[in-house]
């Protein structure tokens, strides 16, 4: 079939083939061309991920470029474990999961101090205003593990199996944590409305 047998010597870690494991030796060595060729076919598919995540084109290629420099810093402490192409997809979750937070920050900093002074208009407006204010505190309220999985489920729409694998949890966990988040949520909005 034309495979070759290696000798110990020359095996490679269980997640790197054999292609893959010289291009990152050469790009560990300085080459920028292996480095090139190593992360070529990287780029589209974690720009799927990336807009999967953060549902914004614009966002997303930011995201790719923040996460091919983290792969580009992290290429010594690659070791294999995992297939490169996993490793590379996991940093660009975090990438996007850090992004979430930081507009959620944002979100919630610009809830609390408008740039601009909301006009007075119709009722539904300004019930959907405090509506969207108590919903936000509440959600401040909860602990970070809730808020990822309501923000990257009820927010921005993902799949569960989309988010099980980014979270790097079972389905049946993420169902629980999901059904417990929503549950802490409901109870949060609840007693601010007693309060």
């Amino acid at each position: 079939m034309g495979l070759v047998a290696r000798s110990e010597s020359e095996s490679v870690p269980p997640g790197v083939d054999r292609d893959e494991d010289a291009l990152l030796a050469a790009a560990r060595d300085g080459d920028e061309d292996a480095l090139r060729s190593l992360l070529a076919p990287e780029t589209d598919r974690l720009y799927a991920v990336c807009l999967g995540m953060l549902k914004n084109p614009e966002a997303a290629r930011d995201a790719v470029q923040d996460a091919l420099v983290r792969v580009i810093r992290g290429l010594e402490t690659f070791d294999g474990r995992a297939r490169f192409t996993t490793w590379t997809t996991r940093i660009a979750l975090n990438t996007c999961l850090t992004r979430l937070r930081e507009s959620e920050r944002h979100a919630r900093l610009n809830a609390r101090f408008p740039t601009r002074p909301t006009e007075p208009g119709p009722g539904s407006r300004v019930q959907e205003t405090e509506r969207a204010r108590r919903a936000a505190h509440a959600l401040e309220a909860l602990s970070e593990e809730h808020r990822t999985v309501l923000v990257l489920r009820d927010v921005r729409g993902l799949e569960l199996d989309q988010i099980a694998e980014t979270l790097g949890l079972p389905t049946g966990t993420l169902k629980s944590r999901l059904f417990r988040a929503r549950a802490a949520l409901r109870t949060e909005l609840e007693s601010n409305d007693q309060s």
